[in-house]
C-alpha cells in the first residue's frame, strides 16, 4: 500500500505562504515600508558597499547580524538596488524558514492528541 499524502494541505500551505510573503513584501519589507529606520538603513548601506573585515560584525555585534546584508550584496552585484536586494533576501529567508519548519513537522510529527500512553508522547 502506498504512502498516504495530503496534496490539498500542501497546496494550501504553499498558497498561504505565498500570500504571507506578498503581504510582507507590500507592508513590512524595507523597500515599501513607511517605517524605514536607521536599523534597516545600516543593512542597505552594508549591502551596497561592505568593507571587510569590519563588515562581518558591524557596530560591535557578536552574532553575525550582517549575514543577510552580505548575501544581499550578491544581488547588488547582479544589478539590483541595495534596498530591493535587502528586502528580497529578507523575504527569501522568511520563506525558507517557513518551509524548513513545515518540513520539520512532517519529519517529526506531533504526538497523537488522543494517545494518553506515556503522557501523550509517542516513542
Amino acid at each position: 500500500m502506498g504512502k498516504k499524502t495530503n496534496k490539498g494541505g500542501t497546496y494550501f500551505f504553499y498558497g498561504f505562504l505565498f500570500l504571507l510573503m506578498a503581504l510582507s513584501w507590500k507592508y513590512f519589507q524595507a523597500a515599501n515600508s513607511v517605517m524605514f529606520d536607521s536599523d534597516q538603513a545600516v543593512w542597505v548601506l552594508l549591502a551596497e558597499s561592505p568593507h571587510f573585515p569590519d563588515a562581518w560584525y558591524f557596530y560591535g555585534q557578536n552574532r553575525l547580524g550582517s549575514l543577510l546584508p552580505l548575501m544581499a550584496h550578491l544581488l547588488v552585484g547582479l544589478g539590483l538596488e541595495a534596498l530591493v536586494a535587502v528586502s528580497l533576501m529578507n523575504l527569501l529567508f522568511q520563506g525558507a524558514a517557513a518551509v524548513a519548519g513545515a518540513g520539520a513537522v512532517r519529519l517529526f510529527p506531533p504526538a497523537d492528541a488522543g494517545d494518553d500512553r506515556a503522557g501523550g508522547i509517542s516513542a
